[in-house]
């Protein structure tokens, strides 16, 4: 039976905001699973976990945790899903969790909600996880997942669910090499056609053929169309014989990976619900598993029927571009350039071809639109003639050399053939394999000898080929020494008693070099003061202070003396101003603070509650950040100075602020000729001051601001463009839509010719009203309930026709008619409703 295998691709959430978005967070052990048949013929597998640790949620440690997810194995039926966890028992995980449409639980965005708690080489707890194709949700281009600190991430998560830590993550971390996360070992062949392709290596048995089709429109008015005949030609321009062509628009192939049509479509909009955010788009095809061999490997024939299931996600014309390229090359089978085949990593050097640089890399953005060296191979050797074996040979000889004892040889080979190769460094004559050197294994040299030596490595290549270089000597000759002298004298000054003074010292010679203070005349040892370069000191009296500078040979290096001197003062009062609260875009609330003493220098100890300088206490900075509070929350600051004194501010209450900014009506897209500008608008309420600022780009890119205020000319127009407004008032800030103005394209908004009249109806009865208009298509309807310009309640669908539900009582109607460039608003149309007309029955 045929099973279709799939790509994933995400568009990654930051970790506060998948903390917020999951439903339960819990550390568990995975126990068992079972795979069952859904009513509806599909397959699902439910895993069962033991919950240890409750993190956010309502499930209690010791219960169990039964997870739900699309895909598994029957004995006549299998359907594999790429970014499907996978839990193997005994193996402990922190999972997030949401709600599948059946109200059962489900690992929150595919493999983006699954961690699993492992270590590093070096012991350290890690919390790893599979992110695919993958873009940072903050601007589209391609993420990059990083290693985080099991223990400081669980932290962190507390942290948020209880909102009192700071929101800005410090637990990433740069692990030392562990073993892999994924469950799957590698099946592949250093550049065989299966390396290039997933584990099982599913491979189109004949020349990759399939007629393409477009069903449905990406959302925000991008073209759907020019991606798709993009990567197919990208993709048939390849050396590999892949012939694939573009149907045309077909509404009708709808099915994705529900059933095998054969229709072979990419699906916009996700009509079967198969998609959800954070995913933005998954592609695959059909395969009966039927076993080949072609070339002496083993393949499992693709039989058609590819599919791309796109989100209904308001995509950039460059970002879906990228999504199409990318999921078109999983279609023939090949896996992620930077993975093995099952999406494992690292990937393995010595099995693979692998590279970061490539549209098949794990994460891709828009600077990278066109195929790779990796990509064009992957197509040769799977598609073409198949791997290719030149024989390994030395290229460049490794040169003779001269160094100082101490330093590394550095002296380095070239070889030539087909990669990878490997390099084995040996001390004699070419042959003598008798001294080898233990971690010399790359193409440079780096070993350190004592004495001049002869060295010579053995390279390795394809089909087991070797090449031994020339011999090659590095001659090492005794190091030279430079005593230590002074080049700048270190310079005397004067501080306050209770103050602290730096001295320096410029020092030549040999290094390293090393630095010992004392205090009195040069040459007088007594009174060591302290070591390093500059030195830092706080003499209760004036004294005079000098350096001894010690080389790598003698003799040492001695200053002349300096004099720090000492002047007394009173200790100054500290005065504290009232603390400062501004609210950051983020919600929470940055506390700041002046306070002087007379020059001294000052700490700050910040408290929360309602008396001053006291509480719990909440930061040690001049300026802190706290969260945004949910009940009136009271802070105060004490400021100290260095010599004892202190004083408090007085106390600074926040208030729970809800007045978030609410856009009423967003800017609207518009058509303009070439040269000419647009008017755009956006309205808003806020009981409170709001500033608005527009910006050149794609929302929530700040780059490039256009303007202010709630109307923005665009002033003259080229090229295409994109524009949004921010919207801020002291709770917060709201994003406007972005808008496209359309150039070289004259526009004409919408007017309303005709509509329907104000009418009279019986209780019971409906009423269908019409409108006509002109302007430049495509024409879009919004039918509202309430007097003309209220949105507050639609109804009706995007038609120029209306039937209202059965009438109970009057009614007020009106439609909005809207295009890319502007919308036109009907009258009020009034209905009045009269109660039923019975019929007279006499007797």
């Amino acid at each position: 039976m045929a099973a279709p295998l799939f790509a994933v691709s995400y568009l990654v959430p930051s970790d506060r905001e998948m903390i917020q978005r999951s439903d339960d967070i819990v550390v568990a052990t995975a126990v068992t699973s079972a795979v069952e048949r859904t009513p509806e013929g599909g397959i699902v597998t439910r895993y069962y976990l033991r919950i240890e640790d409750v993190l956010k949620g309502e499930r209690t440690r010791g219960s169990y945790l039964r997870l739900t997810e699309i895909g598994g194995s029957l004995a006549d039926l299998t359907l594999e899903v790429s970014g499907m966890p996978v839990y193997v028992p005994g193996r402990r995980y922190l999972v997030f969790t949401n709600t599948n449409r059946d109200g059962e639980p489900e690992t929150w965005g595919l493999e983006l909600g699954q961690f699993a708690l492992e270590k590093d080489g070096e012991g350290r707890p890690m919390a790893l996880r599979n992110t695919g194709l993958a873009f940072d949700a903050n601007n589209f281009e391609s993420y990059s997942e990083k290693t985080r600190d099991a223990r400081g991430f669980m932290d962190y998560i507390r942290g948020i669910v209880a909102q009192n830590i700071d929101p800005t993550p410090a637990y990433f971390f740069d692990p030392a090499p562990a073993k892999k996360l994924h469950e799957n070992d590698i099946h592949a062949q250093v550049f065989t056609r299966a390396s290039y392709l997933v584990t099982g290596a599913p491979r189109w048995q004949s020349t990759p053929n399939a007629s393409v089709r477009t069903a449905s429109a990406p959302s925000g008015g991008i073209n759907g169309v020019n991606p798709v005949t993009s990567a197919i030609g990208t993709w048939n321009s390849t050396a590999g014989n892949i012939a694939y062509s573009y149907f045309g628009q077909d509404d009708t192939a709808t099915a994705g990976f529900t059933s095998h049509d054969s229709k072979n479509a990419v699906l916009y909009g996700d009509p079967n619900s198969e998609v959800a955010p954070p995913v933005l788009a998954r592609g695959g095809y059909w395969t009966s598993n039927a076993p080949y061999s072609f070339g002496g490997e083993n393949f499992k024939a693709i039989d058609g029927g590819i599919d791309v299931v796109v989100d209904n996600f308001s995509f950039t014309q460059c970002l879906l571009n990228v999504v199409i390229l990318h999921e078109m090359g999983h279609t023939f089978g090949f896996r992620h350039s930077n993975q093995n085949g099952d999406n494992s990593l690292p990937c393995n050097t010595s099995l693979n071809d692998c590279t970061g640089s490539a549209v098949m890399n794990s994460s891709v953005g828009c600077s990278l639109t066109t195929l790779q060296t990796w990509d064009q191979n992957a197509v040769a050797v799977v598609y073409g003639t198949g791997p290719q074996c030149t024989t390994v040979s030395i290229s460049g000889q490794p040169q003779n050399k001269t160094i100082t004892q101490g330093q590394p040889a550095n002296v380095t080979v070239t070889a030539a053939g087909s990669s990878p190769f490997t390099y084995q460094w040996y001390i004699g004559n070419p042959s003598d394999t008798s001294t080898l050197l233990a971690g010399q294994t790359t193409a440079t040299l780096t070993h350190a000898p004592t004495t001049t030596t002869t060295y010579w490595v053995r390279v390795g290549g394809c089909n087991s080929s070797t090449a031994d270089s020339a011999a090659v000597t590095v001659t090492v000759q005794a190091p030279t020494c430079t005593p230590p002298s002074i080049a700048t004298q270190p310079t005397g000054t004067t501080i306050t008693q209770g103050q602290s003074a730096q001295l320096s010292v410029g020092a030549a010679g040999t290094g390293p070099l090393s630095y010992q203070w004392f205090a009195g005349g040069t040459g007088d040892t007594s009174q060591f003061a302290g070591s390093g370069n500059p030195v830092t000191l706080s003499p209760s009296t004036t004294t005079r202070y000098w350096v001894r500078v010690t080389g790598q040979c003698a003799p040492v290096a001695d200053s002349t003396p300096v004099t720090i001197t000492v002047t007394t003062a009173s200790c100054p009062d500290v005065t504290v101003g009232a603390p400062q609260a501004t609210q950051l875009q983020s919600g929470q609330y940055s506390l700041d603070v002046t306070a002087s003493s007379g020059g001294r220098p000052l700490t700050y100890q910040w408290f929360q509650g309602p008396l001053p300088g006291s509480g719990n206490s909440v930061g040690n900075t001049k300026q802190i950040v706290v969260p945004a509070p949910t009940v009136p929350t009271s802070y105060s600051v004490i400021a100290r100075n260095d010599c004892g004194k202190e004083a408090a501010s007085v106390v600074i209450t926040i208030n729970p602020c809800s007045d978030i900014p609410v856009i009423t009506t967003e800017p609207l897209d518009a058509a303009i000729a070439t040269g000419a500008s647009a008017t755009l608008t956006v309205a808003f309420t806020s009981t409170t001051t709001a500033t608005v600022t527009w910006y050149r780009g794609a929302a929530p890119n700040k780059t490039n601001q256009a303007g202010t205020g709630a109307t923005l000319n665009t002033g003259a127009l080229t090229a295409t463009t994109q524009f949004w407004a921010s919207i801020i008032n002291g709770c917060g800030e709201k994003t406007s839509r972005t808008v496209t103005i359309t150039v070289g394209t004259a526009c004409t908004q919408p007017s309303i010719v005709s509509q329907s009249n104000g009418t009279t109806k019986f209780k019971g009865e409906t009423v269908t009203l019409t409108v006509a208009a002109t302007g430049t298509e495509t024409l879009h309807y919004e039918w509202y309930d309430g007097v003309s310009g209220d949105q507050s309640r639609p109804v009706g669908t995007d038609s120029n026709s209306f039937t209202s539900a059965v009438l109970t009582n009057p009614k007020l109607f009106w439609v909005k008619v809207r295009n890319t460039c502007g919308s036109a608003n009907s009258n009020t149309i009034v209905i009045d409703v009269k109660p039923p007309k019975y019929r007279s029955v006499r007797h």
